[in-house]
């Protein structure tokens, strides 16, 4: 495992996190949502890894995330149902908030409500994660 491509990855997470951020405030909802989704899997690959679990080529990897459940922290496990309904969801909302779905676009899908609510699950896994970002170890 390297830990500077851990590192790496929580750094990039905190940069979709901001931009999610910005693109909210600038009404740019399916992009916002996009970039919380981006920040939720960086942050949860980074945990696989940082726990020796090579992260599969999916978006969702909640289901992994709960197999390593006996190696994660005590106070880090408590939150894993969280992570992995941030995850799911996100993963869910990916493809729709960038094609939309058959006639309906993504503006017409995803309003402010949808992109606050991703962004608060970007900032819950990103709080969770970020310590890995550190060096240190999750809580």
């Amino acid at each position: 495992m390297s830990e500077e491509l851990v590192k790496d990855y929580v750094e990039q997470a905190a940069t979709h996190r901001d931009s999610a951020r910005t693109l909210l405030e600038h009404w740019e909802y399916p992009e916002s949502v996009q970039m919380s989704q981006k920040c939720v899997e960086l942050c949860l690959k980074a945990v696989l890894k940082r726990y020796g679990v090579e992260p599969p080529h999916k978006h969702d990897v909640g289901a992994e995330l709960a197999q390593i459940l006996p190696k994660l922290p005590k106070g880090f496990q408590a939150k894993v149902a969280k992570l992995r309904l941030a995850s799911l969801t996100l993963a869910m909302w990916r493809d729709p908030s960038t094609y939309g779905l058959q006639e309906i676009g993504p503006q017409q899908m995803f309003a402010k409500e949808e992109a606050e609510l991703a962004l608060h699950f970007a900032d819950e896994v990103y709080f969770a994660c970020s310590p890995i970002r550190y060096g240190q170890e999750l809580t």
